[in-house]
């Protein structure tokens, strides 16, 4: 075969691998992920959308929990998937897989124009794809933001970037299109043109003009989110700006790096990290420099939540250390066999913990949201063969409680008048949660509904509820029994 069939062989497939590789070790690891049901906030946006159009609509304008705005994410997700699917959660479930994978298509096209190495940015995409911030995203539909923002942070800055390369002014329209799309996924949008500031100031100083009406735009809507929804002054959302901004950073620097393993772990794989960036910024190249803001800036409007960290928020800033971290094992690779055991090293450290934690978060949460379909099914049919009765439930397992009835899953699917049995002590509140008496039939009731025959009550301790009421009133306390 000569040389120049060789290499017609090998370009389509080395493109083949380069674009098909990332989205397939993301598939491998997050598929269970397909297959989840709903689960917690998902029930209270699918109860949302289905008022009628003229209560909807106007809701669109209005700020949710803690303030935030998020129609493209949530709102009008949710509403166009159920109205042409149903509870058929598959089509929401495909729609967040097909966004991951764009954005690793674009996030190794931007490692690539930003590093100048092509695989680099393949590197980049394989190691953000099995990042364990990811699982959450994976699993839950109304963690949808997190990765339709990566999507908006992600072509903006492509766009910025051809704007810069091509000096046309239809790329940076496209960017502020894009840009404030953005900020109907996510409120993190709003850390975007802070990226932009960092990346001109390091790189291309002669547009910093080109960024500043954004800035402006930034601040604006972050001005009107606060005034619309304030920051609460106490519970898990309330704002610390001491000592916890820094141990805030120590932990999800630490997550970023190592998922859940020991602190060694990730200080070993940062010091190289910390070394490659510095050595290049020593040589007058401060793309290292710009990836690490990027982690950090990115971070920033979480770590005053000092009461609220989770590692789903890692997502977005994630794409930085990614990106410098594909960059750093590349130059490992081509600088020869002396640094090549160093790329073993840091790998074995990242993926083992990454693939463990994010496997295990997809199982369980897999396990417990079609738990959660598999009681609201049980539900329905006792509904169905009792339409005129009371539906009381006992034994209810707590997970199962604050994962579904706490957010009123059995009015999302629009079944009423089902509610726990008063006898004590099989659920806790939830941290955070509030008046889950609603959830309980009182006692008067209950005694009165069992003396008229007009309630049906099923123990829920196992997957398929069984009828218990006469066995139910023989043991039931003394004050409920008629």
């Amino acid at each position: 075969m000569s040389g120049l069939t060789a290499r017609r062989f090998v370009s389509p497939l080395a493109s083949l691998v380069y674009w098909t590789v990332p989205a397939l070790l993301s598939l491998w690891l997050f598929h269970r992920g397909l297959w989840c049901w709903f689960q917690q906030d998902d029930f209270s946006l699918l109860l949302l959308v289905q008022l009628p159009d003229r209560e909807f609509w106007p809701q669109l304008q209005l700020p949710r929990a803690q303030g935030t705005f998020r129609p493209l994410s949530e709102r009008l997700f949710f509403y166009y998937f159920h109205r042409w699917f149903g509870f058929d959660a598959f089509p929401f479930r495909l729609l967040v897989f097909a966004t991951l994978v764009i954005n690793l298509w674009l996030l190794a096209a931007l490692t690539r124009r930003l590093t100048g190495r092509r695989w680099a940015g393949f590197v980049a995409a394989c190691l953000w794809g099995l990042h364990a911030s990811l699982s959450i995203s994976m699993v839950w539909s109304s963690a949808y933001n997190q990765v339709l923002c990566s999507f908006f942070v992600l072509i903006s800055f492509l766009l910025f970037l051809l704007f810069v390369s091509s000096g046309n002014w239809l790329y940076y329209a496209a960017q502020w299109v894009t840009f404030l799309l953005g900020f109907g996924a996510l409120e993190t949008m709003v850390v975007y043109p802070g990226l932009l500031l960092a990346y001109v100031m390091l790189h291309e100083r002669r547009h910093w003009l080109a960024v500043a009406p954004m800035l402006l735009a930034s601040g604006g809507l972050a001005w009107f989110q606060l005034q619309a929804a304030p920051l609460p002054k106490e519970g898990v959302y309330r704002a610390s700006y001491g000592f916890e901004l820094i141990e805030g950073l120590s932990t999800f620097t630490r997550w970023a790096l190592a998922a859940d393993a020991a602190s060694w772990v990730a200080m070993v794989l940062a010091v190289p990290l910390l070394g490659f960036a510095c050595y290049r910024a020593l040589h007058k190249d401060y793309r290292g420099l710009f990836f690490l803001v990027w982690f950090v800036a990115a971070l920033a409007p979480y770590l005053p939540l000092a009461n609220h960290r989770f590692s789903y928020y890692l997502v977005i800033p994630a794409l930085g250390l990614a990106m410098l971290g594909g960059w750093a094992l590349l130059e490992a690779w081509q600088a020869g066999w002396r640094y090549r055991p160093l790329i073993a090293v840091s790998l074995l450290l990242y993926l083992p913990p990454n693939i463990t934690l994010a496997r295990a978060e997809v199982n369980f949460n897999h396990d417990r949201s079609n738990a959660a379909k598999q009681l609201l099914s049980e539900v329905s049919r006792a509904r169905a063969e009792h339409p005129n009765k009371t539906i009381l439930l006992t034994k209810l397992p707590g997970p199962l409680f604050s994962l579904a009835v706490y957010h009123e899953a059995f009015r999302a699917i629009s079944v009423f008048d089902v509610y726990l049995t008063p006898d004590p002590a099989n659920i806790e509140a939830t941290a955070g949660a509030e008046r889950i008496e609603r959830f309980f039939l009182p006692r008067d009731q209950t005694r009165r509904l069992l003396g008229l025959n007009r309630t049906v009550v099923y123990d829920a301790a196992a997957p398929e509820l069984r009828e218990i009421t006469r066995e139910y009133a023989a043991s039931a306390p003394s004050d409920l029994v008629p």
